[in-house]
């Protein structure tokens, strides 16, 4: 059995002015007017609930690989942005932890830190977006075929 894939459905109007293909007219409007389908309208309701999923995961991404850099490099965390990225991703880094061992490194000024569960923090969350995402694709498209 072959997979339906979401299709898109619209009926375009175009309503024109009588005087529409006379060159010498002075007002040359056309109006269109475009009706989306309920399935259209399921699908952009899903296709943006997915958006802002990703969005929402995207951000965590950019504060984890923030960390991540900033450990690696020995950022000083007596900086204000450096602190709040560390206040915001122990919360997301939390349950992921104490799965490994940090790794540290000190130099003659700075300590530098491997931190796996990091890495493993963020995978998790792609992983989780993505079937959050497949997820609501799956309930949109049983919803359609009711």
């Amino acid at each position: 059995m072959e997979e339906e894939k979401d299709k898109t459905i619209i009926k375009k109007t175009t309503i024109e002015n009588s005087e529409l293909n006379n060159p010498y007219a002075k007002n040359k409007n056309s109006t269109t007017v475009v009706e989306k389908s309920k399935t259209e309208q399921n699908y952009s309701g899903s296709l943006k609930s997915r958006k802002i999923i990703y969005y929402i995961f995207g951000i965590f991404e950019a504060l984890l690989i923030c960390r991540f850099i900033f450990k690696l490099l020995g950022a000083n965390s007596l900086n204000v942005f450096v602190k709040i990225i560390y206040v915001i991703t122990n919360v997301l880094i939390w349950p992921f932890s104490n799965i490994f061992r940090s790794t540290v490194t000190t130099g003659i000024e700075t300590a530098s830190f491997f931190e796996p569960g990091t890495l493993i923090t963020m995978v998790i969350y792609i992983l989780i977006a993505w079937g959050i995402t497949e997820l609501i694709k799956i309930l949109k498209t049983s919803n359609k075929n009711k």
